[in-house]
């Protein structure tokens, strides 16, 4: 079963192996033809607000679904966050009109101009259009289910749903029907709250039926919570100018259809109070997200175990101190890293002011090695398209299980695959194609084989790249989504001292492998980081490897301004040559990581020659 409050606290002090095996089996990886295979038993889960039990049944019928996802839902989701039922006949009936509304309610109700309040537990229908906000302020203990049943309400003052005390409130998307909310202009402060989104919640929400619901924003956020989001069905839009769903404590999403299009991050989770929450759970659900900032961060872990995830476009893909994938199929487009741990607040989301400059994410930070950061992947589908980095953790990245298709970065100052500290392979296919400049390959703690080759010449995105076995036959095949002249394998068919042939369009490399791991990394430690030249950086923007601040190039200026390079110095990309070879005093050559001079938010932009 998948306990919340344990995994965080367990990354630091054990071994990534038993970290899977404490956060969830690696060995029950659903086969991917098999769509229908997870269930206890067949009873139906419904009913009240009390736990899944043992004796009931979570199925999931996702292709790619981990044999522990079932578990996780019984585990975060509630009988009545799932089933979404109501009785109609013992249900209070608000029928809204402009900025007015009439209702049957006896009780726990007050209408006024523009503003409904609910301030009794129970299930109350809406239907017809508003202009206001439904207020929600019950006991602490008390339940309230919102029936939206043909709703339209906007609200251009503050949120549409504002829920400022309850236990937990449920939205239900009433069967066959067409809902939405909708907020622009600003927000105005009620109850000394800051209320930044159309849906905005102190309290625990759920939005479960099976009708549709679109959430417009065209200022803040579109869903948001100071404790938990639940999405468990329905057909959900969201357009938000900032983050499309966020929930304080956690994001928890079992199944719907879900579309976000969002200025920052889709779905977001941070809490900086309590390092057992902040987390984004995944097991279930068929999930599309352009973002202008992260597809999916989250200030602890995301974790993906079922469901189909399509981050069309985005910053960084998935990103969280820890990223757990053990099932689901997720596609990811983005313009820095795919998939990313590296803790919290890793400068996505920063300002572009300094994008052609010292600025951003090159000269102005630094990342240190994360102990605590991981990527761990079991099981599910994965495929990747990244500008930076593909897989990218400060600390280390661990793969069992699953498929796993990156095309990497065009440039040299990323790779397919990059690590703070170590990455090992026990299980799965990979196929990551990049640039050469800082590839990785994976390390000696590996148990499986992986081959990494470079290619003579940069190959051209369409390039279908092969692996064989000695009797000719194919192991593996991917054609890849950006140019590259870098590949990486691994499969579990890939044995010591037998022999295969990687084939890149009219390029055959024949590899015998004399140990598991073929190739070795050539990313480039003295001048990379994505501080730089390595080191930190300290409050002032100036950097001090190793604690001391290094004697710079003739000409830098700290804070961000563009020093006076050497001769030659990124001439077409290229990493700069510096004076006979040599490295400037005060620089420590194992500082740095990757990103060459300046690995800036937007698009790289290397400093021109002065």
């Amino acid at each position: 079963m998948f306990k919340k409050n344990i995994c965080r606290g367990i990354i630091g002090i054990i071994t990534a192996a038993a970290l899977l095996a404490g956060c969830g089996s690696v060995k029950d990886i659903l086969d991917k033809s098999d769509s229908s295979v997870i269930s206890k038993v067949a009873e139906t889960v419904t009913g009240g607000d009390e736990a899944v039990s043992e004796t009931e049944s979570v199925t999931l019928t996702d292709t790619y679904a981990s044999a522990d996802a079932a578990d996780a839902i019984s585990e975060l989701f509630t009988k009545r966050d799932l089933s979404g039922d109501y009785d109609e006949s013992e249900s209070v009936k608000i029928t809204l009109s402009g900025k007015s509304a009439e209702t049957d309610a006896k009780s726990g109700i007050s209408i006024e101009d523009g503003l409904i309040t609910i301030s009794e537990e129970g299930t109350y229908i809406l239907s017809g259009s508003y202009e206001g906000m439904i207020k929600i302020n019950t006991g602490d203990s008390d339940k309230v289910q919102l029936v939206l049943d043909n709703a339209s309400i906007t609200n251009n003052d503050s949120a549409v749903i504002y829920v400022l005390n309850a236990d937990k409130v449920f939205i239900t998307l009433a069967d066959g029907s067409t809902n939405t909310l909708s907020h622009s202009g600003s927000y105005t402060t009620y109850d000394d709250n800051n209320i930044d989104g159309v849906i905005f919640a102190k309290d625990d929400i759920t939005i479960n039926g099976t009708g549709s619901l679109t959430v417009s924003a065209d200022t803040g956020n579109g869903i948001v919570s100071k404790d938990d989001i639940k999405i468990a069905s329905g057909d959900i839009t969201v357009n938000a100018a900032h983050h499309g769903i966020e929930g304080k404590d956690s994001v928890r999403i079992a199944g719907g259809t879900i579309s976000i299009t969002s200025g920052e991050d889709g779905i977001h989770s941070d809490n900086d109070e309590d390092e057992d929450k902040g987390y984004v759970y995944i097991a279930g659900g068929d999930i599309t997200i352009s973002a202008g900032d992260d597809g999916v961060h989250a200030e602890n872990t995301t974790t993906v175990a079922a469901g189909k995830l399509n981050i069309v476009k985005s910053y960084e893909g998935l990103e969280g101190n820890v990223v757990n994938i053990t099932g689901g199929e997720i596609y990811i487009t983005s313009s820095d890293d795919g998939i990313n741990a590296a803790g919290g607040d890793d400068g996505s989301g920063f300002g572009t002011e300094n994008q052609d400059t010292f600025g951003g994410r090159g000269f102005g930070m630094m990342m240190d090695a994360d102990e605590s950061a991981y990527i761990n992947i079991s099981g599910g589908y994965i495929e990747v398209n990244a500008s930076g980095d593909g897989l990218d953790s400060n600390g280390y990245l661990v793969i069992t299980g699953g498929e796993i298709y990156v095309s990497g970065p065009e440039s040299n100052a990323d790779g397919a695959l990059d690590t703070g500290i170590s990455s090992s392979i026990s299980g799965g296919t990979v196929v990551a194609v990049g640039s050469s400049g800082m590839a990785e390959n994976f390390g000696d703690d590996s148990t499986q084989g992986a081959i990494m080759v470079n290619t003579s010449s940069n190959m051209s995105a369409g390039t279908e790249v092969t692996l064989k076995d000695s009797d000719g036959n194919v192991l593996l095949s991917y054609t890849a989504k950006s140019s590259f002249n870098n590949i990486v394998v691994s499969h579990p068919d890939i044995k010591e001292g037998e022999t295969y042939t990687i084939t890149a369009d009219d390029e055959s490399f024949e590899v015998t492998m004399d140990s598991l791991i073929y190739g070795e990394s050539s990313g480039m430690g003295g001048f990379g980081g994505r501080g730089g030249f390595g080191g930190n950086m300290n409050g002032n923007g100036n950097f001090e490897p190793n604690g001391e601040r290094p004697e710079m190039p003739e000409g830098f200026e700290p804070n961000g301004e563009r020093p006076e390079m050497p001769e030659g110095a990124f001439k077409n990309g290229e990493m700069p040559q510096m004076p006979d070879g040599e490295i400037p005093e005060g620089f420590d050559q194992k500082g740095g990581g990757r990103g060459g001079f300046g690995k800036n938010r937007g698009d790289f932009n290397p400093p021109q020659q002065q």
